[in-house]
């Protein structure tokens, strides 16, 4: 695992090979369009599924892989956390995030890229003029951990085309308080 601070703000690093490579590989094996899914709350009208990390599952061996992580990334991001949660999303043709903020409950999130795709699938995050600050290429096993604020305007330059899909985990960390 590779945390890298994305500039001098602080808020804001790129991640690569988070996954260990025998997790990644049977992340991979799985047909995850056959996988259960629910939606994501207030994402429910979304091209986007939130597969169901049922125990004995992958997904659930990966949720319990990021929790074992918790103190790491906090040490290597600034912050302690006393908890998370890891949901992963499957983001069908059509699935495109205009620039937003996240939601005032969401403290610290990081996202993972797993499968591969089209490099310009990846999040784009901007600076408070609307340029772009920092463009993430959409490449497995890699992604961003992101502490959320009043200028953490991101979203996706593109579209996810036809006949594909993006999966990635997300997860949430819970700050002590």
């Amino acid at each position: 695992m590779i945390i890298t601070p994305i500039d001098s703000q602080h808020n804001l690093f790129a991640v690569s090979d988070f996954y260990p490579t025998d997790l990644l590989d049977k992340f991979l094996s799985i047909e995850h369009l056959r996988t259960d899914y629910t939606r994501e709350d207030m994402q429910s009208d979304w091209p986007r599924r939130k597969l169901i990390a049922t125990p004995g599952t992958i997904y659930n061996d990966i949720e319990m892989y990021v929790k074992t992580k918790i103190d790491e990334i906090g040490a290597e991001i600034g912050a302690s956390f006393c908890a998370c949660d890891t949901a992963f999303w499957v983001d069908n043709t059509g699935f495109w995030m205009e620039p937003h903020l996240d939601n005032e409950g969401v403290t610290v999130s990081m996202q993972i890229y797993l499968n591969d795709n089209k490099q310009e699938l990846g999040t784009v995050f901007y600076n408070p003029d609307n340029s772009v600050r920092y463009s993430l290429p959409y490449t497995v096993n890699t992604g961003y951990i992101m502490i959320n604020g009043p200028t953490q305007v991101h979203g996706m330059e593109v579209p996810v085309p036809q006949d594909t899909y993006r999966i990635s985990s997300y997860t949430w960390f819970y700050p002590k308080v």
